[in-house]
């Protein structure tokens, strides 16, 4: 059974409820390793779920969960460390009050994401 050749084919109708149904090794050879796969991504989820979890959706769940939690988990260590350490030294060396250094400073390191966000993406042509 061939997959489709157009880029339809990465479609939750396409992949999960095609007729005939898929089977987990067909669906981890064709779209997982062939067809849905981008060379940008940082992690194959496809793979993952069909090929190294078999189609498990409850161990995919599993590995979201701690995935997510460990990214919360770094992401409080890296504002602990760095974020608010940067905030108290910028407030004490110009002077604000602890209210005015939460208004704006972390306001601003709020908003900073987007910004090299929108450097990053204005870069490139797609």
């Amino acid at each position: 059974m061939s997959v489709p050749l157009d880029k339809e084919a990465c479609t939750h109708t396409n992949i999960f409820l095609a007729q005939p149904p898929w089977t987990i090794t067909q669906q981890c050879e064709n779209f997982a390793r062939k067809k849905c796969v981008k060379e940008e991504d940082l992690i194959n989820f496809y793979s993952l779920h069909f090929c190294l979890m078999n189609g498990s959706s409850f161990s995919l769940i599993i590995f979201s969960l701690v995935f997510i939690t460990f990214n919360f988990r770094w992401l409080s260590v890296v504002v602990e460390e760095y974020l608010a350490e940067g905030i108290t030294r910028i407030s004490s060396y110009l002077g604000f009050s602890e209210a005015l250094a939460a208004c704006t400073l972390l306001a601003f390191a709020n908003g900073a994401g987007d910004i090299f966000t929108a450097l990053v993406a204005g870069g490139h042509s797609t």
